[in-house]
């Protein structure tokens, strides 16, 4: 049985499913559909949704993004029992659904994880290397949102030198020896 949706509008972004594993997974897609790849991993009681500020943001510096709802939460199915919830499945699903709508046409994703999302994706990417390109962890995407904001820069220039933070630790006052 399906719960009410939860979805909402996210500016530039389509929600949509892939049946994986014959289960539905829903997912927001967006951004520049030739950019580097970018997958957004909710962790646990979240949903895609909790990225819903951030998306935009990659978006708009020119990366495809991807936020998937993970088996069990948001739009995704719910089935009963508990078969299927493990992190080796979870691993399976998100990959599979990305393969599927050929989301970055082949090329390494970035995938930035929050809380439980870590422990499949580490498993993806330990899995599967040169399927991922970067793996990183945000402790908490909605909740610090307006530090973040001021700290992580989404740009090219910034990825490609390894970093999006913009050198904001070297300048920021909490940061400085007093």
């Amino acid at each position: 049985m399906r719960s009410q949706s939860t979805r909402k509008e996210i500016y530039g972004f389509r929600s949509d499913t892939a049946t994986v594993h014959g289960k539905k997974l829903h997912y927001w897609l967006g951004g520049d559909p030739d950019g580097s790849p970018v997958l957004l991993w909710h962790g646990f009681l979240g949903t895609g949704y909790s990225w819903h500020k951030v998306m935009p943001l990659a978006a708009k510096a020119g990366y495809a993004v991807i936020v998937p709802d993970m088996r069990g939460y948001g739009d995704s199915d719910k089935p009963p029992g508990v078969d299927g919830y493990d992190w080796s499945r979870a691993r399976r699903g998100v990959p599979r659904a990305h393969e599927q709508i050929g989301f970055g046409s082949g090329r390494p994703l970035t995938i930035v994880v929050h809380d439980m999302g870590a422990p499949p994706a580490l498993l993806w990417a330990s899995d599967h290397p040169d399927e991922v390109g970067g793996l990183i962890y945000a402790g908490a995407p909605a909740m610090l949102q307006s530090v973040l904001e001021k700290i992580i820069t989404y740009t090219p220039q910034a990825m490609a030198k390894g970093s999006m933070c913009g050198g904001y630790f070297r300048s920021h006052r909490a940061y400085q020896k007093h």
